[in-house]
């Protein structure tokens, strides 16, 4: 868990790393999707740590990096990055934010998640484990 998930994301849900690449939007997704499906398998194992409050943050640390990336697709600027393509609006963070719906049920997440993907492609979207 501190190696997978508390190393690779701050405290404001960024993930450093993945800012710095030429295209920040697309990896940090990709490094989120993979730890989501990490956090599932772990949890099927009886391992919660990724799903809960991590004490030092008093905050998920995955539900910190899904309401930065909701932050930054909604505020492009505020973000400095090495991006070399235009940020918009992603059926990928529509994605993640159904990820952690389950777990957060009271937080809208899901409600929010259709304002990223039309009603029709939203049922599409696969499940991340």
């Amino acid at each position: 868990y501190e190696r997978r998930v508390k190393n690779l994301i701050k405290e404001d849900g960024k993930q450093p790393s993945e800012l710095q690449r030429t295209q920040p939007v697309g990896y940090s997704f990709f490094n989120l999707r993979a730890l989501l499906v990490i956090a599932n398998v772990a949890e099927r194992l009886g391992d919660e740590r990724y799903w809960t409050v991590d004490e030092e943050r008093g905050k998920c640390v995955l539900k910190s990096a899904v309401d930065f990336l909701e932050f930054f697709m909604n505020n492009p600027d505020a973000v400095p990055t090495n991006s070399l393509s235009e940020i918009k609006p992603s059926p990928a963070l529509a994605e993640v934010m159904l990820a952690v719906a389950k777990r957060f049920p009271e937080l809208d997440y899901a409600e929010r998640a259709k304002k990223y993907s039309d009603e029709k492609s939203l049922w599409l979207l696969e499940p991340i484990i």
